[in-house]
């Protein structure tokens, strides 16, 4: 008779045959697969930056794993989390969540009321307080123990209450140790100091609800709510109404939006708009070019230079897409930058930021042309929900999607240049003038590869799709492309639709199939010259995603996914010793032996934001690693004021592509001045500078400054003259300051030796007016002649330039594939 297994060496054996794993190798790089009890859901980098950083893993069965050798070796240590009642494992972690104060703190979300925290990337973890399934998190942004908590109320619960369903939120201030509830009926919550860059005049206390205050019975959980408010608290118990009817709302590191429901339409909402660095609120609707199309909803898409990228839905709840605007520097006037932008009915749209490069975006549009045909008979312009994910069976709309980039923040769009072959050397018919390269986005629902790209890997662009007149979601049509300049040229680089992540900067690209189970992989370390396969598994496994520590800069790499038995699989892909050396002479790529090359983008001219940026990358042939911590070497070359530094401004538009900015209403421009108007006023001439420009001397469309009627000043006089012009006046008051006085001295003198003791006349200094010589202009319109003569030009005199020249910040790169879109939505 055989030997029996007990059930402690069955487990013991389930275990290892779990985490047992292929570590496969050869030449150029290792890699190790391991084993899961279920897919992976989310992914978290915590600890200190560097080699070795731990790596925590969620799987949709609700268990954590962490490695510290970059993916080589996992342990399971949801296992040993504590429980509320000993010795029973209940529920499972559903959602992982890092301190932005303290990478090492982490917050698991579980279910059963049951939630977790641990300070050390989970090394060791303890239960929070709360007894209740928390449904979102939010630490601070300076101060690490303090969270504000979200949850639904059970009617469980509600022992000793009437059974109403509402989101309540919590507040702890020694991380997780102990709450209390601070509101009910709430729909959004956010720290005011969302980071460090917070204005520090701003409470550190404070933070930012929309909610009922008299709210009762369960809480509606869709839709635009006339009752919400959004409110600010300062001390952790008062709340003061700084918006009335504000149900949705978003900060950023300039801005505060408001989304306010119409006070007498509810389907109806406004953009209302404040600054985020400020201790007091001041909010005002944005300025649109229009107020004939209604406002269902609203995205943002993007905030640099304080310019606002907004994607503005016009047709109501079902809308497939809704128009762009670009605001002023300020972001509170508006204009129209893009029209029928495809969008999701979620509120994603299909609008990508190049990340690492200055004004460039891609987006996806309906073809207008599509649009006034389906509608002229009839058709739907509606999602059909019930359409499969990825077939070509969507509603008729759907078909006619485009892809375009702009390299002028939206001043200029223009369709994808094919690349002129395929993958195998063919050259692609693309001969019709309407045929270009479209590219898949948020609208196809992750059907197959998004459009990637990296702080860290400048120029380097990935996605999928196809050439032709329209995008399609067939699979058959889709391939995958490759741009190394920012857009401006694409490769075909492999057929199929792919996952793709990038590290070293850009020199080592990896990437699967994402249609089908496989055992390879592609990886190229020359920006895609060439490419090479790699066999990392015995076993098919369906690729999920492909991933990499957050500065892209690493040679390791994590590739996820599932085999066809359910189970899940984490591949580490090490190529750290893919070449001998580390890349030379990154200060001087004139040297016949750097490994570096110049390289400045460009779009329609070589001048992008008014200047000329020179960039120090990798030469696509050196078999070289780039330095982890290397600081990327630039030089910048202002450039002269052409037209593509000026858009339209508000209540302007192009009649076509090319043409000038006319006045939307047809009227033409008005001169009038404004009714209370001090000594001057400003016209637009139909433009403004784009945000972040920072071109000189040129073409120049600013503003005309006119002078009010009835008040005369010498406009056109050159900045010599009018310098002059102050010396003789300063002189001459000088000259009848110093007679008076030594009149007045005079005078004095002169009654004291006649013995007179008193006057009987005022002395004529009581009438010099010295106030007007020393004190502050009480307008900015008094100090005119200081602003004509420094100016850069005569010809200035006569304008003002409303944009002025600063430093440019740059902005943390948007959220990576795996985590989400980097927009935000003020939906209903």
């Amino acid at each position: 008779m055989g030997m029996q297994m007990s059930p402690r060496n069955k487990m013991v054996l389930l275990v290892a045959l779990l985490f047992v794993g292929a570590a496969l190798a050869d030449d150029d790089l290792t890699s190790r697969v391991t084993y899961t009890d279920g897919p992976i859901s989310n992914f978290i980098w915590c600890g200190e930056q560097g080699d070795k950083e731990p790596v925590l893993a969620l799987t949709q069965k609700g268990s954590v794993y962490r490695s510290d050798d970059d993916g080589f070796t996992w342990t399971q240590i949801s296992d040993k989390f504590p429980f509320a009642i000993p010795n029973v494992n209940k529920g499972g972690v559903t959602r992982m969540q890092k301190s932005p104060v303290d990478n090492k703190i982490v917050v698991f979300i579980g279910t059963d009321g049951q939630n977790w925290i641990t300070e050390d990337c989970g090394r060791n973890t303890r239960l929070l307080s709360h007894t209740s399934t928390l449904h979102e998190i939010k630490f601070h942004g300076v101060e690490k123990s303090w969270i504000l908590a979200a949850s639904w109320s059970i009617c469980e619960d509600l022992k000793n209450e009437p059974c109403e369903v509402s989101k309540r939120l919590y507040l702890s201030q020694d991380l997780g140790n102990t709450w209390r509830k601070v509101a009910n009926y709430v729909v959004q919550f956010a720290w005011a100091w969302t980071d460090s860059k917070t204005f520090p005049m701003i409470p550190r206390e404070r933070f930012f609800v929309t909610y009922e205050p008299k709210g009762k019975g369960h809480q509606r959980t869709s839709g635009w709510n006339e009752k919400v408010n959004f409110e600010v608290c300062d001390d952790f118990q008062t709340f003061k109404t700084v918006v009335p009817r504000g149900n949705k709302f978003m900060i950023t590191n300039e801005y505060i939006f408001v989304a306010q429901v119409d006070e007498v339409d509810s389907s109806q909402v406004s953009l209302l708009i404040n600054s985020a660095q400020e201790p007091e609120f001041d909010f005002n609707a944005i300025d649109l070019p229009s107020r004939r199309l209604r406002e269902h909803g609203y995205t943002i898409l993007d905030t640099e230079d304080g310019q606002v990228f907004l994607h503005i839905n016009h047709q109501g709840e079902y809308s497939q897409f809704g128009n762009i605007y670009s605001s002023d520097a300020d972001g509170q006037r508006y204009t129209l930058a893009l029209k029928n932008n495809v969008r999701t009915l979620e509120g994603q749209c299909d609008f990508e930021k190049v990340q690492g490069m200055e004004a460039v975006y891609l987006a996806n549009v309906f073809d207008q042309e599509a649009i006034g045909s389906i509608k002229g008979k009839g058709g739907s312009l509606s999602t059909d929900t019930g359409s499969r994910r990825g077939s070509d069976s969507s509603t008729l709309i759907e078909r006619f999607r485009k892809t375009v980039i702009t390299f002028d923040k939206g001043g200029y769009w223009k369709p994808l240049t094919p690349p002129a072959n395929d993958v195998t050397g063919k050259p692609l018919r693309c001969d019709d003038t309407d045929c270009s390269l479209h590219l898949h986005s948020h609208s196809s629902k992750l059907a197959f590869g998004p459009i990637y790209s990296t702080e860290n890997s400048l120029g380097v662009i990935l996605a999928t799709g196809n050439v032709g007149q329209y995008l399609s979601s067939r699979p058959d049509q889709i391939n995958t492309y490759f741009s190394r300049d920012g857009g401006l040229t694409w490769y075909e680089v492999a057929k199929g639709s792919h996952m793709y992540e990038i590290g070293d900067h850009g020199g080592i690209i990896v990437m699967a199939t994402d249609q089908k189970a496989t055992t390879t992989i592609l990886y190229s370390w020359n920006e895609g010259l060439t490419w090479d396969n790699y066999t990392f598994s015995t076993e098919p496994i369906e690729v999920e995603n492909i991933v990499i520590e957050p500065t892209n800069t690493g040679e390791k790499f994590i590739l996820y996914g599932e085999t066809p038995a359910g189970k899940g699989a984490l591949v580490a892909l090490d190529f750290s010793t893919l070449h001998k050396r580390t890349c030379l002479k990154p200060d001087n790529p004139k040297d016949p032996d750097s490994d570096y090359e110049y390289w400045a983008p460009r779009g329609r001219t070589k001048c992008l934001l008014g200047h000329q940026i020179t960039y120090v990358r990798r030469k696509r042939e050196a078999e070289c690693f780039n330095p982890e911590e290397w600081d990327r070497p630039e030089v910048m070359e202002y450039c002269t004021c052409t037209e593509d530094d000026w858009e339209c401004d508000a209540g302007f538009v192009r009649k076509t592509e090319d043409g000038p900015c006319v006045r939307a209403d047809g009227k033409q421009i008005d001169y009038t001045p404004p009714v209370v108007c001090d000594n001057e006023y400003e016209v637009s001439q139909g433009y403004r500078r784009i945000a972040g420009d920072t071109c000189y001397g040129g073409v120049d469309h600013s503003p005309l400054r006119l002078q009010c009627p009835g008040f005369k000043v010498l406009a056109k006089t050159n900045k010599t003259l009018l310098i002059a012009l102050l010396v003789i006046i300063f002189v001459l008051v000088s000259v009848i300051v110093n007679a008076r006085w030594i009149a007045s001295v005079k005078e004095a003198v002169g009654g004291l030796l006649a013995g007179s003791t008193s006057r009987s006349a005022k002395s004529d200094r009581d009438y010099i007016k010295y106030g007007s010589l020393g004190k502050a202009p009480e307008s900015a319109e008094e100090d005119h002649f200081s602003q004509v003569v420094f100016d850069d030009e005569e010809s200035q005199a006569e304008k003002i330039d409303e944009e002025k020249v600063a430093a440019k910040e740059l902005k943390a790169k948007a959220a990576k594939k795996s985590g989400g879109s980097g927009q935000s939505d003020l939906l209903n």
